[in-house]
């Protein structure tokens, strides 16, 4: 993936806000610990039963906080799509849609994670 398609899959100026005020080592611990989120993500989608919208919801939820907060505002917006389409919601009958859109924004991202 070319450097130039990674800086637009993540906000490079909020993660050297982050670098400000947390330093470099911890970003670097935050961004290993958003990159196993992501793996747990992933392995939650490959599951189909009716248990794992609850856990993939769960996820989606905390993905979503933490990748706003790291600057990958595609997988934020990804996992909200998610989070809308919670069982009882208006959108609920795109979950499948939702979390293969999901999938794809972590493929996208995981590479840029690894170009940081």
């Amino acid at each position: 993936m070319s450097e130039t398609l990674s800086r637009a899959l993540i906000d490079t100026e909020r993660l050297n806000e982050l670098e400000g005020l947390i330093g470099i080592r911890k970003l670097q611990e935050a961004l290993a610990a958003f990159r196993e989120q992501l793996i747990t993500v992933l392995a939650a989608v490959d599951r189909s039963d009716v248990s794992s919208r609850d856990y993939m919801l769960t996820h989606a939820h905390q993905l979503a906080s933490s990748a706003g907060s790291l600057g990958f505002e595609g997988l934020t917006e990804a996992s909200r799509f998610v989070l809308d389409c919670a069982p009882g919601k208006p959108g609920e009958q795109d979950f499948p849609i939702a979390v293969v859109a999901l999938q794809k924004a972590i493929g996208h991202a995981m590479p840029a994670l690894d170009n940081l």
